[in-house]
C-alpha cells in the first residue's frame, strides 16, 4: 500500500517540477511537500517543516519554510518570509530572509527587503527594495 502512496508522490512531484521547469543537477530528494492551491488564502503565522513548498494561493503574515519556497505566478505573499531557498513568480511584499538564494523569475515581482547570500533576477523580473548580504 505504501508503495502505492510514493508512487503517486513522485508522480506529482515529476508534473510539479516539469511544469515550473526547475532542473536538478543531482536527485532531489523529497520527504514531504506543501501545496498552497490557487484561491486559499491563509492569514496568520505558517511554519514549514517540508524540504518543497509552493504557492498559488494567498498568505499575509509570516512564513517560514525549511526548504525550496516556490511562489507561483499565481501566489502572492505579504510580509516576512524566512527560508533557505525562494524561487518567485508571482508576487512577494515585505522582507525575505533567505539562508542561501532568493531568485526572482520573469514573471515574478518582489517589493521587499532582502537578506540573502545570492541573488538572481531574470530578465523581465521586477525588484523594488533593499539587498543586504547574509553570510
Amino acid at each position: 500500500m505504501s508503495h502505492i502512496f510514493k508512487d503517486i508522490f513522485s508522480k506529482i512531484l515529476e508534473i510539479l517540477t516539469r511544469r515550473i521547469k526547475i532542473s536538478f543537477k543531482r536527485p532531489y530528494k523529497v520527504s514531504k511537500l506543501t501545496i498552497i492551491g490557487e484561491g486559499n488564502k491563509i492569514a496568520g503565522r505558517l511554519i514549514l517543516k517540508d524540504k518543497l513548498a509552493r504557492v498559488d494561493g494567498s498568505i499575509k503574515g509570516e512564513l517560514r519554510s525549511e526548504g525550496l519556497l516556490i511562489i507561483g505566478v499565481n501566489g502572492e505573499m505579504e510580509g516576512k518570509v524566512n527560508t533557505k531557498k525562494i524561487m518567485i513568480y508571482g508576487i512577494v511584499k515585505g522582507s525575505v530572509y533567505a539562508d542561501e538564494m532568493v531568485q526572482i523569475k520573469k514573471s515574478g515581482r518582489l517589493y521587499a527587503d532582502i537578506f540573502t547570500s545570492k541573488f538572481i533576477v531574470e530578465e523581465g523580473g521586477i525588484f523594488d527594495g533593499n539587498c543586504q548580504r547574509a553570510f
